[in-house]
């Protein structure tokens, strides 16, 4: 259930830390007006390896209470499709989620070993329990090739 998106953007680490990053991220419609901002994206390792187990997590608001949904993945290399899944929201984050609207979202999933260096792109999409979009982002990273 790897967390990958889709498209032209730009990837980095913005602050580099023991194999951790924030990465830089952006709405998956920039210009859509989604019901919950995003605060960060972190990513742990960071730059990801074959047979690595990565950890994803979003942080933002919602500008209501989420009592229930669903959050989708989707992982692209070279634009080439290779996953999609989708999760109970309550299985990533605390459902209802706080009355202040805070919210984390985790995502954990080991990488094959055989999974081929390159360029990746990772989509995240939160829907709530009626099926309205929460919030869609995407992010790229580069795979580094497996440790031998």
């Amino acid at each position: 259930m790897m967390v990958c998106a889709l498209s032209l953007f730009s990837v980095g680490a913005l602050a580099l830390k023991e194999g951790r990053a924030n990465v830089q991220w952006q709405y998956c419609e920039p210009m859509h007006a989604y019901p919950s901002n995003i605060t960060f994206v972190k990513m742990e390792p960071y730059p990801p390896k074959a047979g690595d187990t990565i950890t994803l997590t979003v942080g933002g608001k919602h500008e209501m209470q989420v009592h229930g949904g669903e959050i989708s993945f989707d992982a692209f290399f070279h634009q080439v499709p290779l996953y999609h899944g989708t999760e109970d929201l309550c299985m990533r984050s605390k459902c209802p989620s706080n009355s202040n609207g805070f919210f984390k979202y985790r995502a954990q999933e080991r990488l094959p070993s055989f999974t081929p260096p390159g360029p990746y792109h990772l989509r995240v999409k939160v829907n709530d329990d009626h099926g309205e979009e929460l919030l869609c982002v995407k992010t790229r990273l580069h795979l580094m090739p497996a440790k031998i």
